[in-house]
């Protein structure tokens, strides 16, 4: 049995208020959940194609921080969010704006007004598809369309999501 009042010993540990399932030898400096961190991001993989990555971020005993990288998806070459503030407390998006933004750069309580997220995604072909063409991407999200001239074929795909700051 594991109890006590619930405060700061001397020592800085914390003690638990209540039973626990069993006990728990302080020595061991016990973790109950560790801090897991996610990072998705597109980069080329090993062959050199575009794909989409996770990366995990798992915390050490010691402090430390030790990343898990995993492709999950090949032919994902662009994704990005914009972030639905809502300013007037409607929970209606008021603007889209991306991370770097004014509106969530500065004011860091924004970050909790956000109710809505438009994800986009650019895949292209693994391989390429018959005679190199001219193909206008048009814009995704907030970023620039662009002009190529290859044989992949590329596809948008985009959605918005509703997103609950309880």
């Amino acid at each position: 049995d594991c109890t006590g009042d619930g405060l700061d010993d001397d020592d800085g540990i914390v003690t638990v208020q209540g039973n626990l399932s069993r006990a728990y030898d302080p020595d061991v400096n016990p973790v109950v959940s560790p801090m897991v961190g996610v990072r998705f991001y597109v980069a080329n993989n090993d062959f050199g194609r575009p794909a989409l990555f996770r990366a995990r971020y798992r915390s050490e005993s010691d402090g430390s921080l030790t990343e898990f990288s995993d492709e999950l998806f090949e032919g994902v070459a662009d994704l990005q969010f914009l972030y639905g503030v809502d300013t007037d407390g409607d929970n209606i998006a008021d603007s889209f704006v991306n991370a770097d933004s004014a509106t969530l750069d500065t004011n860091a309580t924004n970050w909790l007004n956000i109710v809505t997220i438009k994800v986009g995604v650019l895949v292209i072909t693994p391989q390429e598809r018959g005679q190199a063409t001219a193909q206008t991407i048009p814009a995704l999200l907030d970023k620039a369309g662009f002009n190529v001239t290859d044989g992949f074929r590329r596809r948008i795909f985009t959605t918005t999501v509703q997103v609950r700051n309880l």
